[in-house]
């Protein structure tokens, strides 16, 4: 609720409560048949009740041009909400379209006479195992090139390396 119309809702409330006392100055009066006194009170009633009406008005006015910026804002977060999904539905299909590519193979040929003769700084060949010097963390370097994953007993198998995706809607 906006300040405008909580001030307005107050300043009815207010009056329409101070309408009381000089309510029951005129009732007193009426009881001692002082007409000058009920007429003073009954003046003060009307001006009250004026005033009480105006706040009214006011509340309602500040009411209706609170519905209406409600709903803007409603609308406003909709196409925002909207252009969100949009987005990532354009990101997810991207991704899909990404995973659906053959992977690029960066595998070395087995015949290496093809792409020149590879060797070591050294002159040693690199498809020669690894010696007894090499570390185990050496090895487990080696061995994080292909993707690998663990059963239950702790052995290796190669991962599966094809995704393959299932959406519906």
């Amino acid at each position: 609720m906006i300040a405008k119309t909580a001030g307005n809702l107050i300043g009815a409330n207010v009056t329409m409560n101070v309408i009381r006392t000089p309510l029951k100055v005129y009732k007193e009066a009426r009881a001692r048949g002082d007409e000058s006194t009920m007429k003073r009170a009954m003046g003060y009633v009307e001006d009250f009740n004026e005033n009480a009406w105006e706040y009214k008005a006011k509340a309602d006015e500040a009411l209706k041009q609170e519905a209406v910026e409600a709903k803007e804002k409603e609308r406003l977060e909709r196409e925002e909400l909207a252009e969100r999904i949009k987005e990532n539905h354009t990101e997810t299909e991207e991704r899909l379209e990404e995973a659906s590519k053959p992977p690029v193979s960066t595998s070395v040929p087995e015949n290496s006479s093809e792409i020149g003769e590879e060797t070591d700084s050294d002159g040693a060949d690199p498809k020669i195992e690894l010696s007894a010097e090499h570390t185990d963390a050496e090895q487990i370097k080696g061995a994080s090139d292909s993707p690998v994953t663990y059963t239950k007993t702790g052995k290796t198998v190669p991962a599966n390396t094809e995704i393959k995706f299932s959406v519906t809607v």
